[in-house]
């Protein structure tokens, strides 16, 4: 069975974390065939992950007669690539990312990779959970 891992990025600069694109690498050595969904960037960001075979998709943001958030195009880009190619796998990127990835996840049972950079705060049972 072959693996396919839709990543979503809601920043058009994947390339900026180091880990991320290590993780991208990785499994496109498993091998899968990884597919990035994002808004509209230039080739040269994405030298590195072109390289590796990675496939970019991106969304175009200009042309439309009506304003559709971002965040919906790419969910809307993303479920459709999951349409044609079934995902293993979902990846989230940034904080826009993970939260698209999780709902896109939610809404195929596919599960999800919550790729961040920060750790989350440390929980006590005084903080509300808004806090």
């Amino acid at each position: 069975m072959k693996i396919s891992v839709i990543v979503i990025s809601r920043t058009p600069y994947v390339t900026i974390y180091e880990g991320l694109c290590e993780l991208i690498r990785i499994c496109t050595e498993i091998p899968a065939d990884v597919v990035l969904v994002c808004p509209d960037v230039d080739e040269e960001h994405y030298r590195d992950l072109i390289a590796y075979g990675v496939k970019i998709h991106p969304m175009a943001q200009k042309g439309c007669y009506a304003k559709i958030p971002t965040s919906l195009k790419l969910l809307a880009s993303a479920m459709r690539l999951n349409h044609s190619n079934k995902a293993s796998f979902f990846i989230g990127c940034d904080g826009m990312g993970n939260i698209i990835a999780a709902l896109a996840s939610k809404m195929t049972f596919i599960p999800y990779i919550h790729y961040s950079l920060e750790l989350p705060h440390k929980r006590d049972q005084l903080i509300s959970f808004l806090q």
